[in-house]
């Protein structure tokens, strides 16, 4: 198990984010409406997991230090289209399986199987090599560590819902809150990705 600080985590995903805030707002938005458009259609969402994975290439690119451009979360994505609709029909299946079957092993492999995505777009896997990796990887740093960062940020936006009972304003922070606050948080599981590609393929440093 790798030693990755939830705490410096977070302070470098909020620094990345504040960093690049107007870019990953724009991005943010032109994903939301892309979304919304292409859930129209039964077409269009086959392309949501091609979206999605575009938009997972734009904030790796960030972390990474890159200058990744508006607009710039479609092409990567839909480059990978079949590999990416694949993965999603797969792990969508397994996991609502789970959770209908059992529930526990269904919330496993939603930890387990959160860098498949990443993986595809930023190492050009295949799909198989994409799960496989994917659960090496949350195992290597800690299956509730993992669940951990995700449920802290997953919690950020759910501290808003307390605004919404606040008269008069307390509904627009509630729903303007999350949309504003997401450059943030949404770079927390992307810092946290890189941090553990970086100490799995380096282990020497784990030590």
């Amino acid at each position: 198990m790798t030693n990755i600080s939830i705490i410096e985590t977070f302070y470098e995903g909020f620094r990345l984010g504040s960093r690049n805030y107007f870019l990953i707002l724009v991005n943010t938005i032109l994903y939301i409406i892309s979304s919304i458009i292409l859930g129209i259609t039964v077409v269009g969402i086959i392309a949501l997991p091609a979206l999605l994975g575009g938009y997972y290439h734009f904030l790796i690119q960030v972390a990474k230090g890159k200058y990744p451009k508006f607009g710039s979360i479609y092409a990567k994505g839909f480059q990978n289209f079949g590999s990416l609709l694949f993965a999603s029909i797969i792990s969508c299946l397994a996991i609502i399986m789970g959770l209908i079957l059992f529930l526990i092993p269904g919330i496993y492999l939603i930890i387990a199987w959160s860098f498949i995505f990443y993986l595809i777009v930023d190492q050009n896997i295949n799909v198989r090599e994409a799960f496989t990796r994917s659960r090496s990887l949350i195992h290597s740093v800690g299956w509730w560590k993992t669940a951990g960062v995700l449920g802290l940020s997953h919690l950020i936006y759910i501290m808003f819902e307390i605004f919404a009972f606040i008269p008069s304003i307390g509904i627009y922070i509630y729903l303007m809150g999350p949309i504003l606050i997401y450059p943030l948080v949404s770079m927390v599981y992307v810092v946290y990705y890189l941090k553990v590609i970086k100490l799995y393929d380096n282990p020497i440093q784990s030590n």
